[in-house]
């Protein structure tokens, strides 16, 4: 199965980045469905350049987040107990 300890082991074994700082591999992938999660935990560490509904996906995916964080006015403020180091606060969703 493909983790992205593996991806990331693979693409260190590829050499030295190209001149604009990428390294470019090509990775086998089970399914889109599993390839977009386990792409997702590299965050912006990883560009794929197709398949493109791959490419959608994981831009689909990335623009909701961008929104979901963007978007402070229904959330209440958290704030962290410095004694216990939990979170406290109401968030929504």
């Amino acid at each position: 199965a493909m983790t992205a300890a593996r991806v990331t082991a693979s693409i260190e074994a590829l050499g030295p980045p190209a001149p604009d700082g990428w390294v470019h591999a090509t990775i086998p992938v089970e399914s889109l469905r599993h390839a977009e999660v386990e792409l997702l935990r590299l965050g912006a560490d990883v560009e794929v350049l197709e398949p493109p509904e791959l490419r959608a996906r994981l831009a689909a995916t990335a623009a909701a987040m961008a929104a979901l964080y963007a978007d402070h006015s229904s959330c209440e403020a958290m704030s962290v107990n410095e004694n216990t180091a939990q979170p406290s606060g109401i968030l929504p969703r």
